[in-house]
């Protein structure tokens, strides 16, 4: 009997899963509220956000976000030793 496939392997510890499983639905989330038809719900020229339609304010905020939650993983990966500073980069 074959099993199913892991998402993840193994060899991660149960909270490195938690972390990855939470920036995988962020993305995701990302994804469906960038899209048709979520993101029609806020597809309006007013409310004005910081000067700009709230059309374009979303998506903004979104890879604003984005760019942290992606920052904050490779933090948390560098001080729990999953990846390795760069030598020739110090």
């Amino acid at each position: 009997m074959r099993h199913a496939p892991r998402f993840f392997p193994r060899a991660l510890s149960r909270r490195a899963r938690r972390v990855y499983g939470a920036v995988l639905a962020w993305f995701l989330f990302v994804v469906v509220a960038t899209t048709w038809p979520a993101y029609g719900l806020l597809a309006r020229v007013r409310p004005f956000v910081l000067g700009m339609p709230l059309s374009l304010a979303w998506p903004s905020l979104l890879l604003v976000a984005s760019f942290g939650v992606g920052y904050a993983l490779y933090r948390w990966e560098l001080r729990n030793g999953l990846i390795g500073a760069d030598e020739d980069h110090r």
